[in-house]
């Protein structure tokens, strides 16, 4: 009998087979109504059993302070968690953004050779790193206490070391504890390596697969995949979309992607985007790797089927992603790797805080952009989440308390351009009812529109909803506009401006929202017309630096020979138009 409650009846059991299941049978035990308990009562459990790449995480909420001592002396720790689940490896990334709590991780680090092992840690905010001598928690020693980490990359000069020599195959009981301050963001990550190994520590791959693991209810070590990657058939030069989709019982779902069975570096979002395919990638299989609540099971696999054709007229430039927070911590930023956008990009640039001037940008390809921004505001979280790069698009946004936020892009080189601009608001308020003008070589009609917010997003079907609307009495509901066919005026600008027309009763304060800008190049368009015997090609000044070329036949037999047209100057320097005769030997 537990002599502290006085009610619960523990039972020590000699070692118990994991995995295995047991029944139990109870006789003379009075319940708490001090009814006798059924002769022969049986219970049917299952012995815990290692899940291997998983460890246990247990949170400690509305725990003030920044450091771990904070977390070691609050009244709930260690036996009072507020949550417990299972992660992948031995982290805890930005889940969830919150502010003051603990998180404890417990499992096995099981190393794949004998000898002193190095453990690297990555961290935000305090964190401290304890190894066992062996496979329980009684002989646990701190051998790494780290401050918060400049980036989520591991340092060789914080690194502990384990406290004698380990040997392959066993398991040595690990715990990491972290202390979550009044910031949001929030990490750890743990790599390690045999003293003497040569890998440089910033290649190091976190812990994970058979070096980690822990112990794990057999009953809610299962997963259910929901949604299935399908295969795709696409011209050459676009890129495809799979998304995947799982649930478990014992902890939220992680993501890695994979091409003919080899892992995709990066590609650990819910949803993947692959590069810009060509006619030999035709028949190439992706599927997903998915670990949930210690198990682990994969997809379906997806095929494509890669055609030749035209490759894509619309060329992503420059994509800008305005990330939720403010000067305790932000949210919703995107990684290199992310691709994202109706005209898929990688490479956005995230900005941060409320107000920017003339701040770089790179480009597309990852590049310095001629580029530069200038914007003013305050800026928020909507909820979007970060399973995809979708919703990590729309997780934070700009506002301005209901006044005006305005954006100026500057420097963008002539041309002909389209304007995507996505937004997304929180809950709080009902509708997003706002204005979006742009001014560049001209001014453009201004959108009125119903900008979604996160509950809308959420559950509409698909991801992108364009509205259209040029009549506030007609509002189209979606999550961004394109403005097509501009131009930055005579200094390389163009600038945007997006009104709150909210009626606000609950005094709301969080509109309008502007949650990104993605800058697109299209190609100039060319002006055909018969001037008498003369077929007269003009185009504008959006073709600078654009070649035209010719050919004398169209099809496959013979097939279309094309190169530089007589009589234009390639490359072309600003408008300008070249005749044709009729007669000039061209096939119609």
């Amino acid at each position: 009998l537990d002599p502290v409650t006085l009610k619960d009846v523990v039972l020590t059991t000699t070692p118990q087979t994991e995995g295995f299941h047991y029944t139990m049978v109870v006789n003379n035990v009075n319940d708490l109504g001090n009814n006798v308990i059924a002769p022969n009562t049986m219970v049917q459990f299952y012995a815990w059993q290692l899940a291997l790449g998983f460890t246990r995480r247990e949170y400690y909420y509305t725990v003030a302070g920044s450091d771990v001592a904070s977390l070691t002396s609050a009244a709930k720790y260690p036996n009072s968690p507020d949550r417990v689940d299972v992660t992948k490896g031995l982290s805890s990334i930005n889940d969830p953004r919150a502010q003051n709590y603990g998180v404890r991780l417990t499992g096995f680090f099981i190393p794949d050779q004998s000898g002193i092992y190095e453990f690297f840690m990555y961290n935000d905010n305090d964190a401290q790193l304890s190894l066992s001598a062996d496979s329980t928690p009684t002989g646990l020693q701190p051998i790494l206490d780290a401050t918060t980490s400049a980036s989520m990359s591991f340092d060789p000069a914080v690194v502990g070391t384990s406290p004698g020599s380990l040997q392959a195959g066993q398991r040595y009981f690990i715990q990491v504890l972290l202390k979550q301050g009044a910031d949001y963001d929030t990490f750890v990550n743990v790599a390690a390596r045999p003293q003497g190994d040569p890998t440089p520590v910033d290649q190091l791959p976190p812990l994970a697969g058979s070096r980690i693991g822990a112990l794990v209810d057999p009953a809610s070590a299962t997963l259910q995949i929901t949604r299935q990657p399908a295969g795709a058939s696409v011209v050459a030069g676009n890129r495809v979309r799979f998304e995947a989709a799982a649930k478990s019982a014992g902890g939220p779902a992680f993501y890695q992607w994979q091409v003919n069975g080899q892992d995709i570096p990066g590609a650990t979002r819910a949803a993947y985007y692959t590069p810009g395919l060509a006619v030999g990638d035709s028949g190439q299989q992706y599927r997903c790797v998915i670990h949930a609540g210690g198990a682990i099971s994969n997809s379906a696999v997806a095929a494509v089927t890669v055609n030749a054709g035209p490759a894509p007229t619309s060329e992503p430039f420059v994509g800008v992603n305005f990330i939720g927070g403010d000067a305790a911590g932000a949210s919703g930023s995107l990684r290199p790797v992310d691709v994202v956008g109706v005209i898929p990009q990688a490479n956005w640039n995230n900005l941060a805080g409320g107000t920017g001037a003339d701040a770089a940008l790179q480009d597309a390809g990852g590049a310095a952009a001629p580029v530069t921004i200038t914007y003013n505001g305050r800026t928020y979280f909507t909820g979007s989440g970060e399973n995809t790069a979708e919703d990590v698009l729309f997780q934070g946004y700009l506002h301005n308390a209901n006044s005006s936020v305005t954006v100026s892009l500057k420097n963008i080189p002539g041309g002909a351009y389209d304007l995507y601009v996505y937004c997304v608001g929180f809950n709080y308020n009902a509708t997003y009812e706002q204005a979006m003008t742009l001014t560049g070589e001209q001014v453009y009609p201004t959108f009125h529109v119903r900008a979604e917010h996160a509950g809308n997003y959420s559950s509409a079907p698909g991801i992108f909803r364009r509205m259209s609307s040029t009549d506030p009495a007609a509002r189209e509901q979606g999550n961004y506009v394109v403005f097509q066919g501009v131009s930055p005026d005579i200094n390389g600008n163009l600038d945007l401006s997006v009104d709150n027309e909210s009626d606000n009763p609950l005094d709301i304060d969080v509109t309008p929202a502007l949650s990104g800008l993605q800058l697109v190049q299209v190609p100039p368009g060319l002006a055909i017309s018969i001037q008498g015997g003369n077929v007269v090609v003009s185009w504008g000044d959006a073709a600078l630096d654009f070649t035209l070329e010719s050919s004398r036949s169209l099809g496959v037999l013979p097939p279309a020979s094309w190169g530089p047209a007589d009589g234009a100057p390639n490359p072309l320097t600003g408008a300008g138009s070249i005749s044709v005769s009729l007669g000039g030997g061209c096939e119609p």
